[in-house]
Formats: structure tokens, C-alpha cells, sequence
């Protein structure tokens, strides 16, 4: 409804825009459906922006720079693992030096900047330094604006709002899809990122009207102070990067031990920096994040090794028309889309006993379940071979369960930061979170490298192959199987130690009574 009187106003602009706008704006500032609102659309401009480099910078690289592919491969990954390192450094600078809102538009005005420079600049290195600034502050400040609606106890509420937002997200990652695919196909990279200018620019917009900023009053230095300090420190990590990416073979070498470095101290700091009563929050809320690394260590399969598995060894010819690998990633994100909009409705109009409906370990519970189905389905497929080739519908059906899965443990995961952490450190730890998909990629590259990649043959799937790649999975799977029975037999006991002390709890009243 709030989405079509602006419309109305829009169209009605010619008789007194200003005025309508003005007002239309100030009511819905402080409005938290209309800030989820402009949060969604924030996601799909942002999202888009960097669906472009997730899917096409690698063939940006060969085609319109002078790199081969083991270089192009290893600037690619580079890039995509800074990606992950960088909100921890956002969210340090959201927790000491200035507000997320802030934080954001200016972390985004130099992403733009970057995809000036990489439209009608020679500045390669340069470009993509100023862009990942994105990547620095939209998953940080994003998820912060979510947290900082609720309280702690709108857990469902917080929960519903984060589905909405993770549906944003994958309805960007789809526009970026079609885009890159669209400029790789026309050889049009300039108009490519004169459009990604333009959506990041409309993500600056939505943030400045609509997004409401509550952080500002916590900080002792004045607005001029803050931005200073901030552009200061991002300028310098900009300058980094430009370094590491030049000297990609090398620092590619170095990136995990600093990101498990990095995340290691970053724990110890937060244990040592909480009080005494909120320790045991703290630590469960680490517990969640172990559990979400080796869900992402599954989940990152896909990209890693699943993709040269889709494009040697699977049958991608359905009714004359070849598939692109890439076109069975877009079950990922069609799936999202249409399945966690239900998730955050029945969230909301949930009718458990408990406030908070479920309790966290059984989303972990069923993501890992969903895994298991994906191993399996993909299983069937191997049992149905045909010219070498595995059937498409088991890929495209692992894919879909493991995309189902994805949907309980990222945005729920997100939650438990307004859940268990401290207000002061939210945005540090929230930074935290997002390295944990850094370190389960690492895992997914291991697990690839010795369990699945060497058996992987460009003429299909040999006798011997198959039957090597088929014991690595079911061992994969088994594995899987007895940590998501555990896990679920510890919640069972959990639960019933809860109920056992509520009845406790209600006789004894029922004797004072």
C-alpha cells in the first residue's frame, strides 16, 4: 500500500511534488515496514552491483584485460575472499567511529567511484579496490539497519525482516546474472558499469530518505570529525587492497591464515570484553558459528566443485537447447525468492506457544537435513547414467535443497547477533559472521580438491571415476548424517530439560497457590 501512494505521488509530482514527497517521506522514516521496505530494495541495487563481479569478473578479465586465465583466476579469487574479510573491518569502524547509515553511503559513493574508473579509466587494481568498499560496508550496515528495529525480544519479527532482506539479495544476485551475462554476450562492459554506477547510486538514495539513523548520539566526535576519520581509514584500506590485488599469487597464499587470524582474535576480544552475565550468550552464539562454517563448507561445494562436475559430467542438453553451467546456479536464487517470503509470513503469523517459535538449534537441524537430501538426490543421479553423463534434474535437485537449506541458516543466523550479542559489539560481530563463509569456502576447496575434483573427467564419467566420486559423496553424507543426528538429539534433550523445568516451575506455584 505504502508502495503505491508513492506512485500516486510520483505521478502527481507536476502539482506540488515537494510538498507530497516531503511528507510522504517524514511518515515513513519512522516507520518499520516502510524501512523494510526501502531495506529490500537497498539489497536488490546493491546485490546486483556485485552479482556482476561474482559471476563476470573473471571473463571481464581475459577478454577486455591483458591476463590469462590462471592470472584472471587468481585476481577472481582474491577478490571474492576479500569479499568476506572486509565487513569484519566495516563493522569495527560502525562500532567505534560512526553510524551505519553513514558508514554505508560513504563506503558506497567509493564503489561508485570505482565503477566510474572501471568504465572510462585504465585503472584495473584501482576500480576494483574503490568497489569492494561495497563489500565492506552493505553487509554490515544492511543487516544492522534490521537489528536496530527490533528489540530483543522480537525474535520472529527480527527473524521475518531478515527473510525479506535475504529475499532482496538473491532478486539482485538474479538482475546481476542477466546483466553480466547480457555484456559478456554484446562485449559492452563500459554500459556495464555505468549501470552498476547507477544502481549503487539508487541504493545511496533509498538510504538517505528512508533508512532512519539511531547511532549518530553515541559518538563524541562531531559529524565532520566522523567523516574524516572514516574516509581516513578507508582510504588507507583502499590502498591496501590495490597492493594485495597486484600482487594476487601472493597474497593468495597468505589470505587463510589471515582470515582464521583474524577471526580467532576477534573472538578472544569479545569474550574478554563482555560482561560475566552475557558470556554464556556469547559463547552459544560462537557454537552457531561453528555449525554455520560447516554448513557453508557444504554449501560452497557448489561454486568450487559442483560447477566443473555441471559442465563436464553432467547432461545439459534438455530438448535441443545446450544449458549454460551457469543458468543451474539461478535455482539458487529463484528458489529464495520464492520461498522465504512464505518463511517470514508464517514467521510472523506463527501461533507456537513460545514467543520466538522455534529455538535456533532446530533451524541448524533442518539446513543440515536439506544437505542430506541434496547428497542423495544427487546419488539418484549417478545411478542413471546416460552417455557418461548424469541427468540434469539430480543437479538442479541437489541444488534446489541445498538453496532451501541456505534459507534457514543465513538470514535466521543473522538474528541470533540482535539475540546474543551485546548492542555495543553487534556490528563488530556481525562482520564476524560474514567471515564465516570465508573460512567454509576454504573447507568446500579442501573437501573439492581431494574428494571430488580429481575424479571429475572432461569425457564424462569413466567407470572408475564414478565409482571413486560415488564412495567420496556417500562418505560425505554419511558424515553429515551422524553430526545433524547429534545435533538433533542434543535439542530433543534440550527441549526436554526446558519442559521439565517449566512443569517444575508451574507445581510449585500451583502449592504456593
Amino acid at each position: 500500500m505504502r508502495i503505491f501512494y508513492f506512485l500516486v505521488g510520483y505521478t502527481e509530482s507536476l502539482k506540488g511534488y515537494g510538498s507530497y514527497m516531503s511528507k510522504y517521506i517524514s511518515s515513513t522514516k519512522n516507520s518499520i515496514i516502510g524501512q523494510i521496505i526501502a531495506i529490500f530494495f537497498i539489497e536488490i541495487s546493491s546485490s546486483a552491483a556485485f552479482a556482476v563481479f561474482f559471476s563476470g569478473l573473471s571473463l571481464y578479465l581475459t577478454q577486455k584485460e591483458i591476463h590469462s586465465e590462471y592470472s584472471a583466476t587468481l585476481i577472481t579469487g582474491l577478490f571474492l575472499s576479500l569479499n568476506y574479510f572486509l565487513p569484519f573491518i566495516g563493522g569495527s569502524i560502525a562500532n567505534t567511529l560512526i553510524s551505519c547509515k553513514k558508514l554505508y553511503c560513504l563506503g558506497t559513493l567509493l564503489s561508485l567511484a570505482g565503477c566510474s574508473i572501471l568504465a572510462f579509466g585504465n585503472n584495473l587494481y584501482l576500480g576494483l579496490s574503490l568497489f569492494l568498499m561495497s563489500s565492506l560496508v552493505t553487509n554490515v550496515c544492511l543487516k544492522m539497519f534490521i537489528t536496530d528495529l527490533f528489540d530483543e525480544s522480537q525474535v520472529k519479527e527480527r527473524r521475518a525482516a531478515f527473510m525479506w532482506s535475504y529475499a532482496g539479495m538473491n532478486a539482485g544476485f538474479l538482475m546481476g546474472y542477466f546483466i553480466s551475462g547480457y555484456s559478456t554476450n554484446h562485449n559492452s562492459y563500459t554500459n556495464l558499469f555505468m549501470f552498476m554506477g547507477v544502481l549503487l547510486a539508487i541504493s545511496i538514495g533509498l538510504t538517505l530518505l528512508f533508512i532512519t539513523d539511531n547511532q549518530s548520539i553515541k559518538y563524541k566526535k562531531s559529524n565532520i570529525n566522523q567523516l574524516l576519520s572514516t574516509s581516513l581509514l578507508l582510504t588507507l584500506v583502499v590502498l591496501l587492497i590495490n597492493f594485495l590485488l597486484k600482487f594476487a599469487a601472493v597474497t593468495e597464499k597468505y589470505i587463510t591464515w589471515i582470515t582464521i587470524s583474524g577471526m580467532l582474535c576477534l573472538v578472544c576480544y569479545g569474550y574478554s570484553k563482555i560482561n560475566i552475565d552475557e558470556r554464556i550468550k556469547y559463547l552459544k552464539f560462537i557454537s552457531y558459528s561453528t555449525l554455520t562454517i560447516l554448513f557453508w563448507s557444504l554449501y560452497m561445494l557448489t561454486p568450487i566443485a559442483f560447477m566443473q562436475l555441471i559442465d563436464h559430467d553432467v547432461e545439459r542438453n534438455i530438448v535441443g537447447i545446450t544449458l549454460a553451467p551457469q543458468w543451474f546456479m539461478n535455482a539458487d536464487a529463484i528458489i529464495i525468492l520464492m520461498i522465504a517470503p512464505v518463511l517470514a509470513i508464517l514467521m510472523n503469523k506463527s501461533k507456537s506457544k513460545t514467543k520466538s517459535g522455534m529455538n535456533n538449534i532446530s533451524y541448524f537441524v533442518l539446513a543440515f537435513t536439506f544437505c542430506i537430501f541434496a547428497l542423495l538426490i544427487l546419488l539418484g543421479g549417478f545411478s542413471q547414467i546416460s552417455n557418461l553423463k548424469i541427468p540434469a534434474w539430480s543437479m538442479l535437485g541437489c541444488l534446489v535443497m541445498l538453496a532451501i537449506g541456505e534459507i534457514f541458516v543465513s538470514p535466521i543466523g543473522d538474528s541470533l547477533i540482535g539475540e546474543l550479542i551485546p548492542s555495543s559489539m553487534r556490528a563488530m560481530m556481525t562482520g564476524y559472521w560474514s567471515m564465516n563463509i570465508g573460512i567454509g569456502a576454504l573447507l568446500a576447496t579442501s573437501i573439492s580438491n581431494t574428494l571430488l575434483l580429481p575424479y571429475i573427467n572432461k569425457n564424462g564419467l569413466i567407470d572408475q571415476n564414478l565409482v571413486n566420486i560415488q564412495q567420496n559423496i556417500t562418505i560425505i553424507c554419511t558424515g553429515l548424517f551422524i553430526l545433524t543426528l547429534s545435533i538433533f538429539i542434543y535439542n530433543q534433550l534440550v527441549i526436554v530439560r526446558n519442559n521439565f523445568k517449566l512443569g517444575s516451575g508451574k507445581s510449585k506455584s500451583e502449592v504456593k497457590i
